[in-house]
């Protein structure tokens, strides 16, 4: 289950990614207190940095995130980690996977950025080709509540339906009601006096 490496795996020759951060990132904060022992002014935010910098290690100017049984991550910013999960999504792997399977395979390819998960869903879900070809989920939003009846005729909703156009009699509702039990339903027209009475009523 685990590999004993006799050498990191950081000391062989590593191909530079030729997309470059523009400004300041995460990995800023954890460079320079790694490098210069600097933490921000925030005392909540200096603290998590000083709390997490150990899980980071910092070497020929790339930071690397440090794993108990994997090799080193190398952390990448905002612009790089958008690029990477273009082409693992739908560029290169064409795979047009699940967000979580995306971040899955971009561990394995050696990469690491905080928010991983919420950054790749929000792109993910954006996706036109997912939207088009991905199967529709038909499960309920919320858990559904059985309503029981113990004898026919026991429990009724009732409701009234329209306005529709006016027909015979000047009616433009409908009372409907419905058997919890049998779900027998039935269905009566209702006036426009019947309308205004009940609306006095309410």
């Amino acid at each position: 289950m685990v590999e004993v490496l006799e050498r990191k795996l950081t000391d062989k020759d590593t191909i530079m990614a030729t997309i470059t951060e523009d400004e300041d990132c995460w990995m800023t904060l954890f460079i320079s207190y790694l490098t210069y022992v600097t933490l921000p002014e925030d005392k909540l935010q200096a603290r998590r940095i000083r709390m997490r910098a150990p899980m980071y290690h910092f070497k020929d100017g790339i930071l690397y995130r440090k794993s108990f049984t994997k090799p080193y991550l190398r952390c990448v910013g905002p612009t790089q980690a958008k690029e990477i999960i273009q082409e693992m999504h739908e560029r290169a792997c064409l795979t047009h996977s699940s967000y979580r399977t995306i971040v899955s395979r971009i561990k394995k390819m050696g990469y690491f950025w905080q928010h991983m998960y919420r950054d790749t869903y929000d792109l993910i879900v954006n996706c036109e080709a997912c939207q088009i070809h991905a199967p529709v989920n038909r499960s309920p939003r919320c858990i559904m509540i059985p309503i029981h009846a113990a004898w026919p005729f026991c429990k009724w909703g009732i409701d009234i339906v329209g306005p529709f156009s006016r027909g015979v009699g000047n009616v433009k509702f409908l009372v409907v009601a419905i058997d919890y039990f049998t779900k027998w339903v039935e269905a009566r027209p209702l006036s426009t006096i019947t309308e205004r009475k009940i609306l006095t009523f309410v």
